[in-house]
């Protein structure tokens, strides 16, 4: 059997000067309960008498508060988690998330960009500084985006970082900048924005299913804005990089975003055979995987490339990478939405047929009574 291990408990009290101390050196403090236990645990022992633990605790205090600078770097390792950089951030002040319609144009933009580039350049960036370099990207992109498309191999970085920061506030409007500089940059600058575009997926979709609902939020618009501005090969490729994660949430948004890139490439789009052998694996592992919200925008990629693709070149692709009983479930998925909407086409609604049965009679039957009388017999 079995038997709980015994923790020893240790009787000695412990000094509330070093009680004190460690409070100083981990940045944590106890409650006024737990000083006052210790009070009286000193108390009774015999270690301490009130006034000189009221005197250890003062000196610690004023210890605490003239911290040498070069402890700093040590007070940064303890910060390993979001909610503790969230609580320092308050000591320096709120920073504001600015929406779309509060982005206003610079007045010199080339004045902006060369200020914007060395920083970028420059080492030495406090997060609040970041922060504004953010909001400058965004104004440049929304009002001023050829002339930043030059930048764009510079800036990338920049936001993946940002998007990737553990502060809310940065990671939120890090997105935002993304969302809005694909969508701005994707009508005249297609071939720029293919820079660092995996390190881009990669962030986007880890943050698209964060535990947070409003980064998660901001995380999809912004995997979904570049899917739907980006027509290129180059991100289906990407995107569907992504089949095999473990993650089902992924995988997910993984299907739907590939369903959009795919359906905006139209129906003119040139892949290689490799290329094709590719993308029919991944769908196919997408729509037989463990998400089931992946299933769907799956099939409608099945569709899109039964419609589009030469079928002797889809079905030499399929006998490469399927096994028969894969390639069959594909085939079977390319027609089921045919054979659905024809059901839907050939279904009358019953009260249309009662009513054909109606004029049939009257039509025989040229007597009214008659006719009322065979349709009484049709409803009931």
């Amino acid at each position: 059997s079995r038997t709980r291990s015994r923790v020893k408990k240790r009787k000695i009290p412990l000094l509330a000067g070093i009680l004190e101390r460690n409070r100083a050196l981990s940045g944590q403090e106890n409650t006024e309960t737990k000083d006052s236990e210790t009070l009286q645990q000193s108390k009774d022992s015999g270690i301490a008498t009130a006034t000189e633990i009221e005197r250890q605790i003062k000196s610690t205090e004023v210890a605490k508060e003239n911290l040498p600078s070069n402890n700093a770097s040590s007070k940064e390792k303890v910060l390993k988690s979001e909610s503790d950089i969230e609580a320092t951030d308050k000591n320096h002040g709120n920073v504001i998330l600015l929406q779309r319609n509060q982005l206003l144009k610079f007045d010199d933009p080339e004045m902006e960009i060369s200020n914007l580039k060395r920083f970028l350049g420059s080492s030495n960036q406090s997060w609040t500084d970041q922060y504004d370099a953010v909001d400058s990207i965004r104004r440049l992109a929304l009002h001023d985006s050829d002339l930043l498309a030059p930048s764009f191999s510079t800036v990338i970085p920049f936001l993946q970082e940002g998007v990737s920061s553990l502060r809310s506030a940065m990671c939120r409007n890090s997105l935002f900048a993304m969302a809005e500089l694909y969508e701005s940059l994707s009508t005249s600058h297609t071939d720029t924005l293919l820079h660092g575009l995996e390190n881009t997926v990669d962030v986007l979709l880890t943050k698209s299913v964060n535990e947070k609902k409003f980064i998660a939020t901001a995380g999809i618009s912004a995997i979904e804005k570049l899917a739907e501005s980006l027509s290129s090969k180059v991100l289906l490729l990407t995107l569907l990089g992504h089949h095999d994660s473990k993650n089902p949430k992924i995988l997910a948004r993984t299907a739907i975003c590939s369903a959009k890139c795919l359906k905006n490439l139209g129906p003119s789009m040139q892949l290689l055979q490799s290329e094709l052998e590719i993308i029919v694996k991944a769908i196919s592992s997408l729509e037989s995987g463990k998400s089931v919200e992946a299933k769907n925008p799956s099939q409608r990629m099945v569709r899109i490339l039964f419609n589009r693709i030469d079928k002797k070149k889809l079905h030499e692709a399929m006998e490469n990478v399927l096994s028969n009983a894969e390639r069959a479930h594909m085939i079977k998925v390319s027609s089921k939405g045919k054979s659905k909407t024809n059901k839907n086409q050939r279904k009358i609604p019953l009260r249309e047929i009662m009513k054909q049965k109606r004029l049939e009679a009257m039509q025989n039957k040229p007597n009214f009574e008659v006719a009322v009388k065979c349709s009484n017999q049709i409803i009931t």
